[in-house]
């Protein structure tokens, strides 16, 4: 899924007034929560999501990219000050990424890759020559 199509989707789902840049914004916080909570990259690592971005895939795959989707449309809840439904729309985003995140975690194994760069004596215990 791209930004765009996420903001599209999220549009039909949930009439508002914000501006693409706006909702772009939303996308880039959370594409930036995913790549230091989930991916566990450093802060300075981070890819940012512009609105010249707007065409590129995120980093969640389908069927998991439903989570841009489910952010858009509680971050509107929440800027709206509709607080009960993003009460709901929040836990409905939390679950996507949880989903998301169980995927990564399973496939990827972040932590393992965080404790080898940070710890690049480990690997070089395990690594055998010829």
């Amino acid at each position: 899924m791209t930004a765009r199509e996420a903001i599209n989707a999220a549009d039909v789902l949930k009439l508002n007034d914000f501006p693409d840049k706006a909702k772009i914004a939303m996308i880039d916080e959370i594409e930036g929560r995913i790549q230091t909570e989930v991916m566990l990259l450093d802060p300075s690592e981070i890819s940012r999501v512009e609105i010249e971005d707007a065409d590129k895939q995120l980093l969640a795959p389908a069927p998991y990219d439903r989570l841009y989707v489910d952010w858009l449309i509680c971050q509107i809840d929440r800027y709206n000050g509709e607080y009960n439904k993003y009460a709901n729309t929040v836990e409905m985003f939390n679950n996507s990424l949880d989903l998301f995140a169980a995927y990564y975690i399973e496939k990827y194994r972040p932590a393992d890759r965080k404790y080898e760069r940070e710890n690049p004596h480990v690997r070089q215990m395990f690594d055998t020559e010829g």
